[in-house]
């Protein structure tokens, strides 16, 4: 499962991080409402999370006419924010680890199960960086380097996997994963696709 959380100060992601420790979950924190925006429009997260400083009426907007069936947590929302999606848990200020982590399990109970990784390389200015893509989305995939790596003036990339490269768009880098876009549909099929030894995202 992979959370959005949006808030700022991003107090609320690294609680949420905490939360899914050992759950082979991940969280990416955007704390302005475009970066929120950026993300979301990848297609990559079966969640959001929305904290005090990202409950605004423009998030609010755009997940009405966006993403209206996206589940949402609201964690230490002091107010009514209109929401279209399914709100699964509202956590009270202060926000507890606990809390968060039942938030988490009601979650996976809504979510469905997702396929496996695909082990791939993507090539960064010529450096292959080993890892794994954990997720797919709208012509998006969510890569997890195997080590820490910085892509510091990337933009452009090569997914690699066996039987299938694709050129891609680097849309964001975590700490801890990549995300790509790949502006070839029959290309990012044939990536995703399956092989065998394995099953597409």
């Amino acid at each position: 499962m992979n959370i959005l959380v949006h808030d700022d100060p991003p107090a609320v992601g690294r609680l949420v991080r905490s939360a899914l420790a050992g759950r082979h979950h991940r969280a990416s924190i955007a704390a302005s409402a475009d970066e929120a925006r950026l993300k979301l429009d990848t297609g990559l997260f079966d969640a959001l999370v929305i904290g005090a400083g990202g409950a605004s009426r423009e998030i609010a907007d755009l997940l009405e006419s966006e993403w209206p069936d996206l589940p949402l947590v609201l964690a230490g929302v002091e107010r009514d924010v209109p929401c279209a999606g399914p709100i699964v848990a509202v956590l009270t200020r202060p926000i507890r680890l606990d809390a968060l982590r039942a938030a988490v399990r009601a979650l996976e109970a809504r979510l469905p199960a997702k396929g496996s990784d695909i082990e791939a390389v993507l090539v960064a200015s010529g450096v292959p960086i080993p890892g794994r893509v954990v997720a797919r989305g709208r012509a998006s995939l969510l890569f997890e380097p195997s080590s820490e790596t910085s892509l510091a003036g990337s933009s452009r990339v090569t997914m690699r996997r066996a039987g299938a490269d694709v050129d891609a768009e680097l849309v964001f880098a975590d700490a801890r994963f990549v995300a790509v876009h790949v502006d070839d549909a029959a290309a990012f099929d044939k990536f995703i696709s399956f092989q065998p030894g394995g099953v597409a995202c």
